[in-house]
């Protein structure tokens, strides 16, 4: 599950640094392959009214945050963009103990407290000084509170109907794009990404949008397991992992102080899959 949002969030990068945020959020469409594939081969869903509000409320929130991140995107590091993603995690965490009333021990609540200081060291850049340019990645990460709580709180209330929440989101974000798409003229650009010239972009592009559908299946499968405290600590230790990829696809810097944060992060995972 943390892998393939890592890589999905790391290969979208060179789509927002030439396409802009706009076309590169619109991933979210090739995510419904996944969650297709996920609808067509699960039992047939029991579908509410409730549950359809919930799930759209959920895919509106989800393409809000990727069109506020990926505009951080444009101009900034990988590593210090989705290094936010944690205030989602860290609410995941939080709605599982508090809300979903899931226990956690002792030595679990300090291994997740230690992935969770070691993956905010890794969005700490050289100054320790506030990036303005970051700031539309801090409002995306908000919207991806309310998606997370949305999505985990759909998924408890109707477990057998997973699936069809999954598709609903992806359905309705993708179709929230298209309509900001031709409001504000922009859909026009996405035509620049199909051209031969940009087939490595537009492999990215793919690849990125077919690994979040099936990350986001991943985590319902998680929560279906009521492993949503758990699970997202685990997903905590992603800027670790986009942090290790994008010095390794596009030489972004690392420094000691995001090194160290490294380290104490791939000790709490070790603490907490000991327990």
């Amino acid at each position: 599950m943390m892998l393939l949002l890592s890589f999905s969030d790391i290969f979208s990068k060179p789509v927002a640094d030439r396409f802009g945020a706009f076309v590169g959020s619109l991933y979210l469409g090739v995510a419904l392959l996944p969650a297709i594939a996920y609808l067509a081969l699960s039992p047939p869903a029991q579908v509410t009214p409730l549950l359809v509000m919930l799930a759209i409320g959920a895919g509106v929130t989800l393409a809000l945050g990727y069109l506020f991140v990926l505009k951080s995107l444009e101009t900034e590091q990988a590593t210090n963009t989705w290094g936010l993603i944690n205030l989602g995690y860290l609410s995941i965490i939080l709605f599982g103990v508090l809300v979903l009333g899931e226990r956690v021990t002792g030595l679990q609540a300090v291994a997740i407290a230690v992935i969770l200081v070691g993956a905010m060291m890794v969005t700490i850049n050289k100054g320790m000084k506030f990036n303005r340019q970051l700031l539309p990645a801090l409002i995306g990460n908000l919207f991806w509170v309310g998606f997370n709580i949305l999505i985990i709180y759909s998924i408890n209330a109707y477990p057998s109907s997973s699936s069809a929440i999954i598709f609903i989101v992806f359905a309705s974000g993708f179709l929230i794009l298209l309509l900001y798409g031709v409001v504000s003229q922009k859909i026009k650009i996405a035509r620049k990404l199909t051209m031969r010239k940009n087939g490595k972009p537009f492999a990215l592009f793919l690849a990125s949008g077919i690994l979040l559908g099936a990350g986001q299946i991943a985590f319902a499968l998680v929560i279906l397991q009521r492993f949503v405290a758990l699970g997202g600590a685990v997903l905590a230790m992603e800027p670790m992992v986009v942090l290790i990829i994008g010095y390794a696809m596009y030489r972004e810097h690392i420094t000691a102080f995001q090194g160290a944060g490294i380290l104490i992060t791939v000790v709490g995972a070790a603490i907490l899959s000991l327990l």
